[in-house]
């Protein structure tokens, strides 16, 4: 589903990210790990096209997308939720999620069946609807943007850090909704986690970043087991 070969991205003339290749199959949870500043989040940047990479590749279905815009790449099927939420604060919850809707050129009576399927993963924003979104707490807000990506019907769902600043009640709510959207919808995940268990605790593949390069790549059962890999590059 998604192949990224070669990829090399720069700010300016500094490279963060040194030709970083790696795969996400069609109904796979696959993490990225590495310490802050390995370049985890400028790859998803690179992929979602907020960022436009210096060289390399990214294919989503087998069509490039590297030079498509963020919208474009939104509309053929990649959601991004990016580290630290970005709700739209002035917004209600409701307007939150038509937003995502209208942007994927719904109309009123499809918008609305499609947030209130995604309200159904969250039972708790139900009665938050008319509530500004600034106004809510971490944990809300981060269940009001995974459930803003819903309503876009997603195949490959990109989730950044999405325990931080969350308690780990929180925080394991977060990820049972991850397995749920993978279970139910089979939606593929990439997943890029400060929360290494848990990261590996719910993916089947892991890619381990050190100053931008893969330094392990491999089934997440194998990191479970090495706590000297997980020393090295991640803890």
């Amino acid at each position: 589903m998604l192949e990224v070969t070669e990829l090399t991205m720069a700010y300016g003339p500094i490279e963060v990210v040194h030709g970083l290749s790696f795969t996400v199959a069609a109904g796979e949870i696959v993490t990225i790990l590495g310490r802050n500043g390995a370049g985890k989040t400028t790859t998803l940047n690179g992929v979602t096209g907020v960022l436009r990479p210096k060289s390399g590749d990214v294919k989503f279905d087998g069509k490039s997308i590297v030079k498509r815009r963020v919208g474009d790449i939104a509309t053929r099927g990649v959601a991004y939720v990016p580290e630290g939420r970005g709700v739209f604060p002035t917004l209600t919850v409701w307007e939150n999620m038509a937003c995502a809707a209208y942007g994927h050129g719904m109309r009123r009576r499809a918008a609305t069946a499609e947030i209130n399927r995604a309200v159904e993963f969250f039972p708790a924003l139900t009665s938050r609807l008319k509530q500004r979104a600034g106004t809510m707490s971490g944990g809300e807000q981060q269940m009001l943007v995974l459930a803003r990506a819903l309503v876009t019907r997603p195949q490959l769902l990109l989730v950044d850090e999405p325990g931080l600043g969350l308690s780990p009640l929180l925080v394991t709510q977060v990820y049972e909704h991850l397995v749920r959207f993978n279970r139910d919808d089979g939606m593929s995940i990439l997943l890029v986690e400060q929360y290494v268990d848990l990261a590996v605790n719910t993916a089947s593949r892991a890619y381990v970043l050190e100053k931008g390069s893969v330094a392990h790549q491999g089934e997440c059962a194998q990191i479970r087991q090495s706590r000297e890999l997980v020393s090295a590059y991640i803890g």
